[in-house]
C-alpha cells in the first residue's frame, strides 16, 4: 500500500460507499491488481506520483482481484493491471497495462475540476520512466530481507518469484519456486506463478523470435519451434496468437512431445484473464479432441 493518504484499499463490500459514493464529488481511479502480478507492482509508484500531482482532486482505490472476484467480474476485468476512472458513478476512462505518470496525467486531467486555476497550470515533475519508478533489483532485496523473518508468507514469496522474472533472473525464480511448500505452490496464486516460471524457462531455452520465425517459414511443421514461438508471443502479450500456435500443434500433431499442444493451451489458460478468449479456445480444443 502506498503512503499517500489519497490511496486506499476497496473491497466487494466497501466499494459502493468508498468508491461509487465518493465519485459524486471526487474522481476515483480504481486500480485492479493482484499480489502475484509483477506489472501491478511497477504501476504502484506511478499511482503515487499522479495522486501527488492532483493534490487531492484524485483518489485511487486498489482492488485485489483475487480477493474481490465480484468486482472484477462486474467490470469485465480480463487483464491486470487495469485502471477505471469513475466520475459521477460512471466509468469515464479506462486503460490496461503499465502507463507512465505523464500519460495518465494527460488522460485524467480533462476530468479534473480545479478550484484553483493556478494549481492546474503548475508544473509538476513526473517520472516518465517505468524502470526508474520501479527498480526490480531494489524490490528483490526488500523482499529477500523481509522473508528472512516471514519465510512462509505466500504473497511475498510469489511476488519475489515474479520480480525475479521481471528482472530476467529466471534461474533464481525457478530455484526459489523449488523451495516453496505445497501450501503455497498449490494455491491459485501459486499455480499461476508456477506456470509463468515454466513459460519463462521455455523462453530462456529457446532461440530468439526472429530465428524461430525464419525456421517456421522453412518448416511450418517444426512443432518445437512452433511451441517456442507461442511462448514468446504469450509472454509479450499476444495471447490469442500464442493460443493459435499451440492449437496448431494440437491439430497437426496431437501426440507430439506427450501432448505438448494441449498442455500448452491449458497452461496458458492459467495466466490469461480474458474469459471470452479462454472460452473460445476451449471450444476449439474440444472440437479437435472430440
Amino acid at each position: 500500500m502506498a503512503n499517500s493518504h489519497h490511496i486506499f484499499n476497496s473491497t466487494d463490500k466497501s466499494f459502493p460507499e468508498d468508491v461509487i459514493q465518493k465519485s459524486e464529488t471526487t474522481l476515483v481511479l480504481v486500480d485492479f491488481w493482484a499480489p502475484w502480478c509483477g506489472p501491478c507492482r511497477m504501476l504502484a509508484p506511478i499511482l503515487e506520483q499522479i495522486t501527488d500531482h492532483f493534490e487531492g482532486d484524485l483518489l485511487v482505490a486498489k482492488v485485489n482481484t483475487d480477493e474481490n472476484p465480484a468486482l472484477a467480474q462486474h467490470f469485465g476485468i480480463r487483464g491486470i493491471p487495469a485502471l477505471k476512472l469513475i466520475s459521477g458513478r460512471e466509468v469515464v476512462y479506462e486503460t490496461t497495462g503499465v502507463q507512465s505518470a505523464a500519460v495518465l496525467i494527460d488522460a485524467i486531467s480533462p476530468f479534473v475540476k480545479k478550484s484553483n486555476n493556478s494549481n492546474s497550470q503548475a508544473e509538476t515533475m513526473v517520472d516518465e520512466s517505468v524502470e526508474e519508478a520501479f527498480n526490480p533489483s531494489e524490490r528483490i532485496a526488500e523482499l529477500e530481507s523481509a522473508l528472512e523473518n516471514n519465510p512462509n508468507d505466500e504473497n511475498m514469496n510469489l511476488e519475489l518469484i515474479s520480480t525475479y522474472l521481471i528482472n530476467n533472473q529466471t534461474d533464481a525464480a525457478y530455484a526459489k519456486l523449488l523451495t516453496l511448500p505445497i501450501t503455497i505452490t498449490e494455491t491459485e496464486h501459486g499455480q499461476k506463478v508456477k506456470v509463468l516460471v515454466d513459460f519463462y524457462r521455455a523462453k530462456q531455452q529457446a532461440p530468439d523470435y526472429q530465428a524461430l520465425s525464419n525456421e517456421l517459414i522453412k518448416e511450418p511443421n517444426n512443432h518445437t519451434a512452433r511451441y517456442q514461438t507461442g511462448v514468446h508471443k504469450l509472454l509479450e502479450g499476444s495471447q490469442q496468437a500464442a493460443l493459435q500456435d499451440f492449437l496448431y500443434i494440437l491439430e497437426t500433431a496431437p501426440e507430439f512431445d506427450e501432448g505438448l499442444g494441449r498442455k500448452a493451451i491449458l497452461a496458458a489458460f492459467t495466466i490469461i484473464d480474458d474469459e471470452t478468449l479462454i472460452k473460445t479456445y476451449r471450444r476449439k480444443m474440444a472440437s479437435l479432441l472430440h
